[in-house]
């Protein structure tokens, strides 16, 4: 689940707030993946976790990730409320402001219509990268330093920054405990 999760994670905290509650299933569903050249291997890893999450808003959320789910669609969240829905979708496993489209619509639409993703999102001229760049986790992964330069230097905050990171651990271990355990488990119990 570390490894599976913990983007997905962060990026529900950052949108929706504070996680109150999870219920989790992780698990290793394919003890032998194999792959078309013949070649296989056996993983050491859990390759499936199944999370309900409970919002300190009253939202529940179901996230599913997985190493192993064959054609899969890559990542998506879609949530929807009282006002509408939005859908955030990548056909990448790891989404970047290249691959990821936005649709949204309000209550009373028929339709989700596509939202442009503002150009301050996509080029960086600090960086000398946009969203274009080769290879495609350049651009994404030079914001990340771009604000770690500026956190050292005393010019911003890291994002993630340490109390994001401590979060997303906590979450996690809420979530293997509710495995292990087969039940709910409250963020309050996990130190």
């Amino acid at each position: 689940m570390r490894n599976l999760g913990s983007h997905s994670l962060h990026v529900l905290v950052h949108l929706f707030g504070e996680i109150v509650e999870v219920m989790a299933d992780d698990r290793q569903l394919l003890s032998e993946w194999r792959f078309p050249d013949g070649s296989s291997i056996k993983p050491e890893t859990n390759d499936f976790a199944n999370l309900t999450l409970r919002f300190r808003s009253g939202m529940i959320l179901q996230l599913q990730v997985s190493w192993s789910a064959t054609v899969g669609s890559g990542w998506s969240l879609e949530a929807f409320g009282s006002e509408g829905r939005i859908v955030i979708a990548s056909t990448a496993q790891f989404p970047t402001s290249r691959d990821t489209t936005l649709h949204a619509a309000k209550i009373g639409s028929t339709i989700l219509e596509p939202v442009e993703i503002p150009s301050m999102f996509l080029d960086t001229p600090e960086t000398g990268l946009n969203a274009n760049a080769e290879p495609q986790a350049s651009h994404p992964m030079s914001l990340a330093m771009l604000s770690m330069k500026h956190a050292i230097d005393g010019n911003g905050k890291a994002a993630p920054d340490f109390d994001q990171a401590w979060t997303v651990e906590r979450i996690l271990e809420a979530a293997r405990q509710s495995a292990e355990r087969r039940t709910w488990v409250e963020m309050s119990d996990i130190a």
